[in-house]
């Protein structure tokens, strides 16, 4: 999801990436979120941390219209579910 796809959305409109962190130009977000007043919900980033403590400093974590969570897409019933079923069928 790059600038193209970014400027047909409505002014003021949401993205929300809970994907893969590569799918979405993260340089591209952050200048139609200050060009057009885009928001913004990521689950994923492009560049995560690769440990699991520590802080996060990235440039699209500090932008206040920007709402971050870290892989808690993965963390509902369904989601778990899915995986329980997936690991199911590969045994």
């Amino acid at each position: 999801v790059g600038a193209d796809l970014l400027e047909l959305l409505q002014p003021g409109g949401l993205v929300v990436n809970m994907s893969r962190g590569g799918i979405l130009d993260e340089t591209a977000l952050l200048s139609a979120i200050e060009t057009r007043g885009l928001r913004a919900g990521l689950d994923v980033f492009a560049n995560e941390p690769s440990v699991g403590h520590g802080a996060f400093e990235d440039e699209i974590s500090r932008c206040p219209e920007v709402y971050g969570t870290h892989h808690t897409g993965a963390k509902t019933s369904q989601a778990s579910s899915a995986i329980e079923e997936a690991v199911i069928r590969a045994v």
